[in-house]
């Protein structure tokens, strides 16, 4: 099941790509009822875990514009070094995913599934989301937060 929608995400999302390049890239126009804002989702959060793929433990800022494009930098526990990240992000209730294009500034191939991540939301509130990695089955907390906190 984990797989399925794996898979089923990753092709919708890329499909919107093309040809995998970030600088083709036109930012999608937000449906009639924009589900990621009526969610609750899009905006500013604060959050820290252990990253399974990368073996460490990192905190984040993430913000997710209603335009289904997001920013989030990475910061590393130990070392405190940043790390950013952009893309475009979907919602459908229940499953939430993103699709990485640009790392420090470099695009990526958006093709490769490692630039994909989809999580299955199982709280959200106005000010906290708890979510698991689907392919990982990592669970994170996330809490809202003001978004100049992302700006520096």
């Amino acid at each position: 099941m984990s797989k399925a929608i794996w898979l089923v995400v990753w092709s919708a999302l890329v499909s919107e790509v093309g040809t995998g390049r970030a600088e083709s890239l036109e930012p999608p126009a937000p449906p009639a009822s924009s589900p990621p804002a009526a969610a609750g989702i899009d905006g500013c959060w604060r959050a820290s875990g252990y990253q399974p793929g990368l073996g460490r433990s990192d905190s984040w800022l993430m913000n997710r514009h209603q335009d289904g494009t997001f920013e989030i930098t990475f910061t590393e526990t130990g070392p405190r070094i940043a790390h950013h990240e952009s893309g475009r992000w979907r919602f459908d209730g229940k499953i939430y995913a993103t699709l990485t294009l640009v790392v420090d500034g470099k695009p990526v191939d958006a093709r490769d599934p490692a630039y994909v991540d989809v999580y299955r939301l199982s709280d959200v509130t106005a000010d906290a989301m708890s979510y698991v990695h689907v392919r990982t089955n990592t669970a994170y907390r996330s809490i809202r937060v003001p978004c100049a906190e992302t700006s520096g």
